[in-house]
């Protein structure tokens, strides 16, 4: 495995991170609504 792969795997990780953290508050504010 070469590091740009490792290196694009990561961003990969934490955009998809990002990606559920941001849907799951929105549906924590959906639901405290």
């Amino acid at each position: 495995m070469k590091r740009k792969n490792a290196i694009h795997f990561d961003l990969l990780a934490v955009r998809l991170s990002a990606f559920i953290i941001w849907d799951f508050s929105n549906a924590m504010a959906e639901f405290f609504q």
